[in-house]
């Protein structure tokens, strides 16, 4: 039989067993204000759910990838050494997903699990990692319970080779929680249209190098996340035209995944 509290007294002892339960806690912070070409960032941060701003203070536009290392002496500059030996994926790193690209004077707020262990902060943007922008990040033992990731308010599905949102965006400040659930690893980095600009102009834009600012407003995304990964992205639109893509190289022939079509386009109204 299901108890009902009634009355004055009811709503009082109600009210008080509310009140006994303990308030979950505030994830650990990190704030990323990058520049050409590095970060400004603590050396460590607590295990568990992590909230994570990046600033961009920079000129250009940058990114904040995590990748933790599988191998303890691994290290943000062995992680470029990898990559300027033309490796996109090193054996000894996994990537862990973080803020996507962030145009200058911008900032992107994402909330993700961290365990244990040694990692780096890169910028895959261009050529940054090939500069150097890459930064150490120690994840030391959790000092406490573990925080509750915020809630979402829209579900993003990064699968091979596509995207699937479970309902359509709405105007304003919003919450999406991202997840991999495909076999490869994949990002979602999201971008505004004008009313002159289309999906090819930014394609154009990616295969002539990357020249200066892109023809079309990033306005949030995720680094490349590992299969089975997640986390929660802030995100604050605008009514308009916008699509997702995804930059990170086929396993089985090098093409970019939106070359195999993982590209979405749809109207916040």
């Amino acid at each position: 039989m299901t108890r009902v509290f009634r009355g004055a007294r009811g709503l009082a002892l109600a009210g008080a067993i509310l009140a006994c339960r303990p308030t979950p806690p505030s994830p650990s912070n990190i704030t990323l204000v990058a520049h050409e070409y590095g970060y400004e960032m603590p050396a460590s941060v607590p295990a568990g759910l992590v909230r994570l701003e990046l600033r961009n203070q920079g000129r250009d536009v940058h990114e904040a990838l995590l990748v933790r290392f599988a191998d303890p002496r691994g290290s943000a500059g062995s992680y470029v050494d990898s990559v300027r030996a033309q490796v996109d994926f090193p054996s000894f790193a996994t990537d862990q997903g973080g803020p996507g690209l962030t145009p200058a004077g911008r900032s992107t707020t994402v909330w993700l699990a961290l365990s244990l262990g040694r990692y780096a902060v890169v910028c895959w943007k261009g050529d940054h990692l090939r500069l150097g922008m890459a930064h150490d990040l120690e994840v030391t033992a959790a000092t406490g319970p573990s925080a509750l990731p915020p809630a979402a308010t829209a579900d993003l599905s990064l699968r091979d080779y596509s995207f699937r949102l479970a309902a359509p965006l709405l105007a304003g400040p919003q919450i999406l929680h991202i997840r991999n659930d495909g076999a490869e690893p994949h990002e979602a980095d999201i971008f505004r249209l004008t009313d002159t600009t289309t999906i090819q102009d930014y394609l154009a834009w990616l295969k002539g190098g990357e020249v200066g600012r892109p023809p079309v407003d990033p306005v949030g995304g995720v680094g490349d996340l590992a299969p089975g990964r997640e986390l929660w992205l802030a995100v604050d639109l605008k009514p308009g035209r916008y699509f997702i893509l995804c930059q990170v190289p086929a396993a089985s022939d090098g093409r970019r995944h939106y070359e195999h079509g993982m590209v979405l386009e749809f109207t916040v109204s």
